[in-house]
């Protein structure tokens, strides 16, 4: 008896699809689409998947336009998963999501959540894509606007499967979508070099994280890029980030008590 794909238990499949599914470098959504605007097609590895036989259909599209090397793998899993058939799609694209580390800004979650990107992706979509995530690398934060991390825990909230995230300093939302990828892959490639910063997030700012509403049972993680040393960051924290997480920090904990007083 010959075994097909198609004759595979979905538990068998689900295994197989896990185990050749994902990849070391970070999938960069924020390549796909941009927060300040509609979304951005010209360099986007998924508009190569709307229409593989014209994907210059996709809105906005340029024929021609470049992709960045390091999402070509990205992109092949795609077409895999949405375009073989349907049951691969149910499987496959929870598990797309599930194995690899997607790179985004911090305020992107929230855009998901509200299905906004319908020109990237269905409103269904999106919705699984976030509920599938395991490790997300959030970049646009900086050490001196203390904005984002204040956020933070609403933004993670978004997150259910969430099992990881790092911060990664040095990348701005803004600056182009290929020096967006080139600037995180850049950070982590300092980071395994030892010339950044550690993978590990510091107990200060990860236990100001938690008092603030972030899920302590999250595996914290920075990536630093090899111009800042990290005691440089911290005091930069320290200067214009941690004052306000402290005081949020105790305005939560007094709605908390007061909450308790009225029940």
């Amino acid at each position: 008896m010959t075994l097909t794909l198609d004759s595979l238990p979905d538990e068998l499949l689900s295994h197989i699809l896990f185990l050749t599914l994902g990849h070391p470098t970070p999938y960069c959504l924020e390549y796909c689409t941009w927060l300040h605007g509609r979304p951005n097609f010209e360099d986007s590895p998924l508009a190569d998947v709307f229409n593989i036989e014209d994907p210059s259909t996709a809105p906005g599209r340029r024929p021609g336009a470049p992709l960045h090397p390091s999402q070509l793998p990205h992109v092949l899993d795609w077409i895999a998963v949405t375009h073989t058939n349907r049951r691969f799609q149910r499987l496959g694209i929870p598990l797309f999501w599930a194995t690899r580390t997607v790179a985004m800004s911090d305020g992107l979650p929230l855009l998901l959540a509200r299905g906004e990107l319908a020109s990237l992706m269905s409103r269904g979509d999106q919705a699984l894509a976030l509920r599938c995530m395991r490790e997300v690398l959030v970049f646009g934060v900086s050490l001196t606007s203390p904005a984002p991390y204040v956020g933070l825990a609403r933004v993670l909230r978004e997150l259910p499967g969430l099992r990881r995230f790092v911060v990664c300093f040095g990348v701005q939302v803004g600056q182009g979508a290929r020096p967006v990828v080139e600037s995180v892959e850049r950070t982590l490639e300092d980071v395994d070099d030892r010339r950044g910063g550690t993978m590990v997030m510091p107990a200060g700012l990860r236990e100001l994280l938690v008092d603030t509403g972030v899920n302590a049972g999250l595996e914290f993680g920075v990536a630093l890029c090899r111009i800042w040393s990290w005691k440089y960051a911290e005091s930069m924290l320290a200067e214009n980030v941690y004052p306000l997480l402290r005081f949020r920090a105790r305005l939560l904990e007094k709605e908390r008590e007061n909450a308790l007083k009225m029940s």
